[in-house]
């Protein structure tokens, strides 16, 4: 079976009983933006990512466990800037 995108975040922060609504307030953003994040539809910020593991009591080291890059092929849209 496969595992969800940032599983080991999400049990992190079950066992810490935070809700998306707490890491919203956090990072200072909506629910809806955390959720469109833990669904992959787009990426967090290094920002972000830095205030959850500051939630989680975890060192900046452990960034790419939290938040592994994802697969090849499967990498979010990105916007393209026109000048």
């Amino acid at each position: 079976m496969k595992k969800k995108r940032y599983h080991e975040l999400r049990a992190k922060l079950y066992a810490y009983q935070f809700l998306y609504r707490d890491i919203a307030e956090k990072i200072g953003k909506s629910i809806s933006y955390v959720s469109l994040r833990f669904e992959g539809k787009s990426n967090w910020t290094i920002d972000d990512a830095y205030l959850i593991l500051e939630m989680i009591d975890e060192p900046a080291e452990k960034l790419p466990f939290y938040f592994p890059p994802q697969e090849e092929g499967k990498r979010c849209k990105q916007k393209k800037l026109y000048a």
